[in-house]
């Protein structure tokens, strides 16, 4: 019986959620005698109240960067308790690695020059640390760059990151452009092309998740609805004041359509959009609010009611062509479009770090409205196709 150490999930955003519950039982699945942690947590008691309804559980997320770092050699301790304290260093950090036989990082994105040098090194440093006490080490899918780090800096970045990911079993790419990246810059030959680990994804075992399967909120949506699942990087990366205008104008079409509109949050994040969405449309009872925290399988069973969506956090798109429903797309980077592409409708993401052109998207929601049915079924079609592969097939334990 040894560790497997899950990074780069939580319990708070519903993607990575989706991608933490997905993982815990496939491993499960797999290797049941495997003890699950998943890094996530703060190294204070907390993390075990939050642990105590799952079959797994929480550590110190910096067990998998400076902690863990110091848990490699001791001169390597000494710089870093000189730099931030005794607090770097746990004895029991070093055992649990020593114990490890298996580290999955499940990040969806956090390689690359929009997340910045550090955030991108220690990302790379925990399969680093993980290779070190000899353990398995895979990157699930997930999008990678661009890597444009400038100056001094910037070289030494490319230099640590190229090495550091060599460490990596396998390191699965979310998109061509990843792929390329990975491949052509860094001359990585242990780099494999896959979609979504969700997206393949067809059932989890909640038994092998929760310690008692919890009672599932459940909605009865109205005939003719849509959804409206916003996203708060996208009015850091567009113009904030442009967006919320792009979607009261989007919503007052669907109403004038005859369609019902839920506003829904799948990160805890997004709530404050939501209710200022509503908050534009206060009066309006076809403007429906779901104020409720929903798992990813609640919001899963939710997402198949609506006759499409209106999305822009990744995870809630990957939800909805889940369920057979087809989307309408605001997004912020390459993931978005490359995914749609996946399923032949490219046509209806639009990038909001440019000016979206109101009129060929009221007409993309029209095409929506129209053929509906045809674009679900495209859909459902990929899926299936999709769904041959699972990526965890790969995964062994030396």
């Amino acid at each position: 019986m040894g560790n497997v150490i899950i990074t780069g999930g939580d319990l708070k955003n519903k993607g990575a959620q989706a991608m933490t519950f997905i993982t815990v039982d496939e491993i499960k699945r797999r290797f049941p005698e495997e003890r699950i942690y998943l890094a996530a947590g703060t190294g204070t008691a907390e993390d075990r109240v939050k642990a105590e309804p799952f079959q797994f559980e929480i550590i110190d997320a910096a067990i998998c960067d400076l902690k863990g770092l110091a848990c490699v050699n001791r001169f390597m301790r000494l710089l870093l308790e000189m730099r931030y304290g005794k607090r770097v260093y746990h004895e029991a950090y070093r055992k649990l690695w020593q114990e490890t036989d298996l580290l999955i990082d499940i990040s969806g994105y956090s390689i690359g020059t929009d997340w910045g040098i550090v955030t991108s090194l220690l990302a790379a440093l925990r399969g680093k640390i993980a290779a070190l006490f000899g353990a398995k080490v895979y990157y699930m899918p997930q999008s990678f760059g661009p890597c444009n780090f400038s100056g001094l800096k910037g070289k030494c970045a490319e230099i640590l990151l190229k090495k550091w990911l060599s460490c990596a079993d396998v390191l699965f790419a979310r998109e061509k452009q990843g792929y390329d990246l990975l491949v052509s810059k860094y001359r990585l030959t242990n780099v494999r092309l896959s979609c979504d680990l969700v997206l393949q994804n067809q059932k989890i075992d909640l038994s092998n998740v929760y310690k008692v399967i919890p009672n599932m909120l459940r909605f009865e949506i109205k005939p003719r609805s849509i959804a409206v699942i916003p996203n708060a990087k996208t009015l850091r990366f567009g113009r904030e004041d442009k967006l919320l205008s792009l979607y009261q104008n989007v919503i007052s079409g669907m109403l004038n359509g005859g369609y019902f509109v839920y506003l829904i949050f799948h990160s805890s994040e997004d709530r404050k959009i939501c209710e200022r969405l509503k908050a534009f449309f206060a009066e309006e009872e076809k403007v429906i609010l779901i104020q409720d925290e929903l798992s990813c399988v609640e919001y899963g069973r939710l997402a198949k009611q609506f006759d499409f969506i209106i999305a822009s956090r990744y995870h809630s798109i990957i939800h909805a062509y889940k369920e057979g429903v087809p989307c309408i797309v605001l997004g912020w980077s390459v993931k978005y479009r490359e995914l749609l592409s996946l399923f032949g409708q490219e046509k209806f993401v639009f990038d909001v770090r440019g000016e979206i052109d109101e009129v060929k998207l009221s007409t993309m929601i029209m095409e929506m409205e129209k053929n509906c049915d045809k674009y679900a079924e495209q859909v459902k079609q990929k899926l299936e196709e999709i769904q041959k592969e699972n990526v965890f097939d790969a995964v062994e334990i030396g």
